[in-house]
Order: C-alpha cells, then structure tokens, then sequence
C-alpha cells in the first residue's frame, strides 16, 4: 500500500459493484485537467458516500494498491479511498 495522496475534483457517478463477495462502490472522479480516476470504497469506507451527491466537487483520500491477479497475470493497480470531503 502507498502513502496517503489527496485527488480533487467532481463526482461523475458512483456504481455499487460485488466482485466475488467483496461489495464496493466505483466513484468516478473528474480532475481539474480532464484527468478521470476510478476510486474504489469498501466495506465501511462506503458510508463516507452517503452525503455526496453526483456533480459535488470533493477531495479524496487514496491510497494505491499494486496486485497480480492470480487467475490472468494481469497487473493493475485499484484506487483505494481512505476519506471523502
């Protein structure tokens, strides 16, 4: 897991996904410079989402999670979220 690193900008959507029993949200972010992120909440992390609304413009704590997948051996890095504001 990385460090802490704070991305702002305006919620675009916000998607509930389960993927193989592990429940999460996909938020989209769009930054200042046209730059779009996929930002994962999990588990209670979900919650933080209950007061946000779709065009709010916010500030999000990530941190970056780096995994091989076991089944492809694909690599990718998830978009983890720590806080919303």
């Amino acid at each position: 897991m990385s460090a802490p690193v704070t991305l702002r900008g305006i919620v675009k959507d916000n998607v509930y996904k389960d993927s193989n029993g592990h429940p999460k949200r996909i938020v989209t972010l769009l930054q200042k410079n046209n730059h779009v992120a996929y930002i994962e909440f999990r588990g209670g992390k979900m919650d933080l989402l209950n007061l946000v609304e779709i065009d709010d413009e916010v500030r999000v704590v990530i941190t970056v999670e780096g995994k091989l997948s076991g089944s492809t051996g694909v690599h990718y890095n998830n978009l983890v979220a720590q806080n919303i504001t």
